[in-house]
């Protein structure tokens, strides 16, 4: 069993809903949109979309279990598919979109800058005109060490984060190493991300023909600064 399946199961008490990205999000949607969720995790987001909201939504996450947590918590919305499914496999969905939104920092995991190419490729490809991506990410342009420990001192667990950096074949990759501690349970992880930089993104979506790009430090849309914000999210337009 890897790590994110055993993460699975407290995937909720570290990363509960947070208004701030629910709020983002709702403001670029409209009735009847088709949104999807690539990296959906357990589906806090695309589940309260759905529920909300008179849209039509997909989640997708290549964990299966995090897809089971997922089906559980969005049962009986008509207007909701989860799939099991690699975020390189987007196009084969039928569907055409009106939003597709990549966060909590799930694009790194294609470890290759041509590999992130080749899916903002893709994405652009079942945008609808005048679509629009959202993606969010770890601020690489800082060279972080280290992310702020997340503490529930309810359920008593604790969510350790450091980075580990190197040159593979004359790129940076990372090692995200990560502990996650409970009263009776340690669990430890190590996953290779590509820590892309705001300037590559930029370049990425210039290249596959967005034409409306905007960066924001957070989900509140404070101003992106890349030496002391520490998330990257970017608003791109078809």
């Amino acid at each position: 069993m890897d790590f994110y399946q055993r993460f699975s199961q407290y995937y909720d008490d570290i990363f509960p809903f947070a208004p701030q990205q629910y709020s983002f999000l709702i403001s670029l949607v409209k009735e009847k949109d088709w949104i999807l969720d690539i990296g959906c995790g357990t589906g806090n987001y695309i589940i309260e979309l759905c529920k909300n909201n008179d849209i039509y939504g997909v989640g997708l996450d290549l964990d299966p279990a995090m897809i089971a947590k997922a089906v559980t918590k969005g049962e009986g919305l008509a207007n909701l598919q989860l799939l099991v499914k690699n975020m390189l496999e987007i196009d084969e969905l039928k569907e055409k979109f009106d939003l597709a939104y990549c966060i909590g920092n799930s694009l790194p995991h294609l470890v290759e800058k041509s590999l992130i190419k080749e899916f903002i490729q893709k994405v652009f490809g079942i945008l609808r005109d005048n679509g629009k991506l959202v993606l969010q990410t770890v601020n690489y342009d800082n060279n972080p060490k280290s992310l702020k420990t997340i503490v529930n001192k309810e359920k008593d667990i604790k969510f350790i984060r450091n980075y580990q950096y190197s040159i593979v074949d004359g790129e940076r990759i990372v090692d995200f190493c990560t502990i996650l501690e409970g009263r009776d349970f340690k669990l430890t992880g190590k996953v290779q991300l590509y820590p892309i930089k705001s300037y590559q993104l930029i370049e990425i979506l210039k290249e596959v023909g967005f034409k409306e790009i905007e960066l924001f430090g957070s989900f509140n849309r404070e101003e992106f600064n890349p030496n002391y914000s520490s998330s990257l999210v970017i608003l791109a337009k078809k």
